[in-house]
């Protein structure tokens, strides 16, 4: 019976590869399998693999697959939904599915790895610290058989953050000279980013790093002198992180291939972020810079200028988002990133490739930048909030308005006075728009 079993699954893997004529994984090396280990979905199952479940017999044995990447789904045995924890077979649904048991996924674990470890290239895993995706024996085991990743991204609990340092560190060390790409979302491990950063430095270009406790910002400790610029970078994103000088000048100062920086709810420090943006190596080339909700760490009130002197430095910008940026002061007042139609203006006649400004919560624009913006010959999309528009500087005087802009085709005004009698003027002045969307509240 077994035999006939065995017999049966063979033959209808032969057909398989016939009717479908699939390559063996084994025989592309650059192949990209990405092995995703969450609890996340609702699907239970691994649905990239082909066609079905029952592929896992060539998986591990055959060394054959049909897919570029993988997708598993385990569950605690107490999930109390029967739905989950379920292996279904698409090529029979009236089957019942079977079970999966957490022992059953790290034996399966164990075995796609160690099979075909050495060709991964995107790895995607959650970290936890006493429940199976992945606890230090699974980056253990990722550690000692895949030394070509490129991307790596990493899911954790921030109480996972002690467990995962020196295990994370052995991952990365593996892939050094290929990681191009790193991704952590939570228990970024503090103390170690020092030594993590001189591994990844020379190759990374993409650094993404979140810290996911609400109301914490994550202090990545970066003292000492000890070189570990990042040269190659193209793409940062810091969450949630303390971003002061030492931080901007070890590490981003010659980051000259930079393209993209976001700070989304960090603690940012002015006068870091203003002397970053204007004098160091790396500002020049920026093409998106976006300050999310971040609160403002400063002695000083932020000058005036600040921003001219930023769009002098940083001539490439494409899009420029900022949000909600503001810190109290001891007379109850709030200090934000003094966004003015003064800056509006120096952004438009600096920054020749602008084709985004959205810029939120702001006190200080009041309309005066409209009368710049025939200088904008790329801008596409305009969003701007304030709280002290003057209408007389948006509409003309004269019976027939002006075109302000060509190009323009996204337009929102977000404040006490806009509103639906805006509608008529604006499709004369931006002849070109396709959306507005005009509101008290953005």
């Amino acid at each position: 019976m077994a035999e006939n079993e065995t017999s049966a699954a063979v033959s209808s893997s032969q057909a398989a590869v016939e009717r479908n004529q699939h390559v063996p994984i084994l025989s592309l090396p650059e192949e990209v399998i990405e092995f995703i280990f969450s609890y996340l979905g609702i699907v239970p199952l691994m649905r990239s693999v082909y066609p079905s479940c029952k592929k896992f017999n060539e998986i591990v044995s055959d060394g054959k697959a049909y897919w570029n990447s993988v997708e598993l789904f385990p569950w605690n045995e107490g999930f109390v939904d029967d739905d989950n924890f379920k292996l279904y077979d698409f090529t029979d649904p009236k089957k019942k599915p079977r079970s999966i048991s957490s022992k059953a996924w790290i034996m399966l674990f164990e075995m796609i790895v160690s099979k075909f470890g050495d060709k991964f290239r995107d790895v995607s895993l959650f970290f936890s610290i006493d429940t199976f995706p992945c606890t230090p024996s699974v980056f253990e085991l990722i550690g000692n058989h895949s030394s070509s990743i490129r991307s790596l991204k990493v899911d954790a609990m921030t109480s996972a953050r002690d467990a995962m340092t020196s295990t994370l560190v052995k991952v990365i060390n593996k892939c050094s000279l290929t990681l191009q790409e790193l991704t952590i979302q939570g228990g970024f491990p503090k103390n170690d980013f020092v030594q993590i950063s001189q591994i990844i430095a020379p190759t990374i270009k993409a650094l993404y790093i979140e810290e996911k406790e609400e109301n914490n910002t994550l202090n990545l400790n970066v003292n000492g002198e000890e070189e570990i610029m990042y040269k190659e970078l193209e793409h940062l994103y810091l969450g949630s992180i303390r971003c002061d000088k030492s931080l901007f000048r070890r590490c981003f100062n010659d980051s000259t291939k930079l393209k993209s920086i976001v700070f989304d709810q960090c603690y940012l420090n002015i006068e870091a972020l203003t002397e970053f943006l204007t004098s160091s190596n790396a500002a020049s080339n920026i093409q998106h810079l976006e300050i999310l909700y971040c609160t403002l760490d400063t002695n000083v009130i932020p000058s005036m200028n600040m921003w001219s002197r930023i769009f002098e430095k940083c001539t490439n910008l494409v899009n420029i988002i900022v949000y909600a940026c503001t810190v109290g002061t001891e007379k109850g007042n709030n200090i934000d990133l003094c966004f003015r139609d003064e800056d509006i203006a120096a952004c438009i006649d600096k920054c020749k490739k602008l084709e985004t400004i959205d810029i939120r919560n702001c006190n200080h624009v009041d309309g005066k930048f409209f009368k710049e913006l025939p200088k904008a010959k790329r801008l596409e999309t305009l969003i701007v909030e304030s709280k002290n528009w003057n209408l007389s500087n948006v509409l003309p005087e004269q019976t027939s308005s002006p075109v302000y802009s060509r190009s323009l085709k996204h337009l929102c005004m977000y404040g006490e006075k806009c509103d639906s009698s805006l509608e008529k003027p604006i499709a004369d002045m931006f002849p070109k728009v396709e959306f507005v969307h005009l509101d008290k509240f953005a």
